[in-house]
């Protein structure tokens, strides 16, 4: 809907990750909401959201791409700060990128984003299989 068309790409095979789901599912929605925002942001009325799976070693990646606005570097630099947000007020209180941040630290999970003005976004979270094996 929205002129927004996923498309999924996951590797077969994929391990399962011990973490609590409706977390992760909370970190999956928030970045695909974020990813629609920064296409509905471009004004073209159509984008594109690409979510990648593969294993790296003991660890699952999540990629989520976008063809949305894009982030500038200070944008890039504060985007998992609680209460930054790009939004308009009313629209986003700037909590999803740093709550996020917080389930994905727990479980000893990594994300990082890399993303260039007008050219959109990729979130690239890194989970391990088992976090307890890494304690």
């Amino acid at each position: 809907s929205r002129g927004i068309t996923i498309s999924k790409f996951f590797c077969e095979g994929l391990p399962k990750v011990y973490a609590n789901p409706v977390q992760l599912e909370q970190v999956f929605m928030n970045l695909a909401s974020n990813a629609r925002d920064a296409i509905e942001a471009t004004g073209r009325g159509q984008g594109r959201i690409e979510v990648h799976t593969r294993i790296s070693g003991k660890l699952v990646e999540v990629i989520i791409r976008d063809d949305g606005i894009g982030m500038d570097e200070r944008t890039k630099a504060k985007a998992f700060n609680p209460f930054f947000t790009t939004k308009e007020v009313g629209q986003g209180m700037g909590l999803g990128l740093s709550l996020s941040y917080g389930i994905l630290s727990r479980i000893h999970a990594t994300i990082v984003v890399e993303s260039e003005l007008g050219k959109g976004s990729a979130f690239r979270i890194r989970i391990p299989t088992d976090y307890r094996e890494l304690a």
